[in-house]
């Protein structure tokens, strides 16, 4: 079995509970865009969107300090219950904060009289915090049966609450209190679906605390603290668009633009799945076949096979958005379809951030990380003043146009900086050729409503794709 096929059967082993899971909550979108208009959707939107960087500041890189530190023999039994004692106190301490002051943050937020919905969120940030140790353990223990059925549970949960909630609750005549309605719903759907999962971990969590050890948690803060600042750049390029669409576009509705945007967005999903679950199997694999067999040849196949699937994402659901765009939203709320013109971008942008995933096994391999986390601060500070320009000229879409020139920035940034520090032969003319015949082959499916006319420029570019695909498999066997 060739090299890219093994990666292949560890990409889906590791990211089939990701997978799945984001799928399934991928599947409440339509649900929502039907049920909220843009403006209500877009307090969702908005929220999450601050959920992901508290969660930097909430587990503050610990899950990366467990793997680092419970290797070694000598103090394996005491990593567990140090960082299972640290994130339970902190994460306490910092949900008493955001509850403390709940109202006041509401009221910053234009959320006057919602102090709720911070409390909800205190709640649901702690106890994912404290979560992920155990589901860590789970990972190093190999118990992947525990982990995924586990993370499947809670989506399980959500889906069901919010079905419950929406639906079900007002077709039966139910008379559910009023934070059981509308996007009210979908948070206390999630506090109750975390809250079930930190229970059903108990059997997991540390039954001897004599072994904590507070000098060793020192040890481990000085590891972990870097990887806050690594995460909090990473969340800013991902979501700080959708905290700041609110407060810099210009119009008398801001709410529902970023309604219309974080719908749109969640249309890239499948981008980001694939780049994740990529991620999740790539690291691994590339530090296995570097330290074992000193190989890097075949890490420029594994990136020119990513690149064609990838475009073949790409031009199937950026060419036929309008139409995937109509399924997937419905036609009872139309605001959602304008932004469809979006989606080309934030395909592009995830592409090229799963292309950075690959060129940045340079400064994995040799231990350069400090390398890796100025890039990511490069990429925030281009992210902020991208989104302060443009957004106020041309709204969500400088917003998507932004993400795309960072990553890309990025990724050709990576390239560039890993072939002086660390060269590693990629096909880069071929990469380069293939990308720009699939991209002349999506304008032409843009000149054009005819259906089969744009099915024709799409197998046109499958065919090319598959060609390559198969190339790169059989030079890296």
């Amino acid at each position: 079995m060739s090299a890219l096929k093994k990666l292949a059967g560890q990409t889906a082993l590791y990211g089939l509970s990701n997978v799945v899971g984001r799928l399934l909550n991928f599947l409440l979108v339509p649900l929502y865009v039907r049920l909220f208009a843009a403006e209500d959707y877009g307090i969702v939107t908005e929220l999450y969107s601050y959920v992901a960087l508290l969660n930097v500041l909430f587990t503050y890189g610990t899950e990366t300090s467990f793997f680092r530190f419970s290797n070694e023999q000598s103090i394996s039994e005491k990593v567990y219950p140090t960082l299972f004692a640290s994130l339970t106190g902190s994460s306490f301490l910092l949900a008493a904060i955001l509850w403390i002051c709940s109202d006041s943050f509401a009221l910053a937020m234009d959320y006057s009289g919602k102090g709720h919905y911070i409390r909800w969120f205190a709640l649901i940030l702690a106890f994912d915090a404290i979560a992920s140790i155990p589901f860590s353990q789970l990972r190093q223990r190999e118990k992947p049966l525990a982990f995924a059925s586990l993370k499947l549970i809670n989506i399980l949960l959500v889906i069901s609450l919010n079905l419950l909630f929406l639906i079900y609750a007002p077709q039966w005549g139910w008379e559910l209190p009023d934070f059981l309605h509308g996007v009210d719903a979908v948070f206390f759907s999630n506090l109750v679906a975390n809250g079930a999962t930190l229970i059903m971990l108990l059997p997991w969590f540390p039954k001897n605390t004599k072994n904590i050890d507070w000098a060793l948690w020192k040890k481990m803060m000085r590891y972990s603290w870097p990887l806050i600042f690594v995460g909090m750049a990473f969340v800013v390029n991902e979501a700080l668009d959708r905290m700041l669409l609110k407060y810099l576009v210009v119009g008398d509705n801001p709410e529902r633009e970023l309604g219309i945007y974080g719908a749109v967005y969640k249309m890239a999903m499948f981008m980001t799945l694939y780049t994740q679950s990529f991620r999740m199997g790539a690291e691994p694999f590339f530090h296995a076949r570097f330290r074992k067999e000193g190989d890097t040849e075949v890490f420029g196949h594994v990136a020119y096979a990513f690149l064609l699937l990838g475009l073949a994402f790409f031009i199937f659901v950026a060419g036929f958005r309008q139409e995937l765009g109509i399924w997937f939203f419905g036609r009872k709320h139309p605001e959602y379809l304008e932004g469809l013109n979006v989606v080309p971008y934030l395909f592009l942008a995830n592409l090229c951030l799963g292309m950075y995933y690959n060129f940045s096994v340079w400064y994995r391999l040799a231990d350069q990380n400090k390398k890796g986390m100025w890039m990511s601060i490069g990429g925030a500070s281009i992210t902020i003043i991208g989104n302060i320009i443009l957004i106020p000229v041309l709204g969500y879409l400088g917003a998507a146009i932004t993400t795309l020139v960072c990553y890309g920035l990025m990724m050709v940034g990576c390239y560039l900086w890993g072939q002086k520090v660390f060269p590693i032969h990629y096909p880069g003319r071929k990469m380069i050729f293939i990308s720009a015949i699939i991209l002349g082959l999506f304008f032409g499916m843009e000149s054009t409503q005819i259906l089969w006319a744009k099915s024709i420029y799409l197998m046109i570019g499958w065919g090319l794709l598959g060609w390559g695909v198969r190339d790169a498999l059989q030079k890296s066997a």
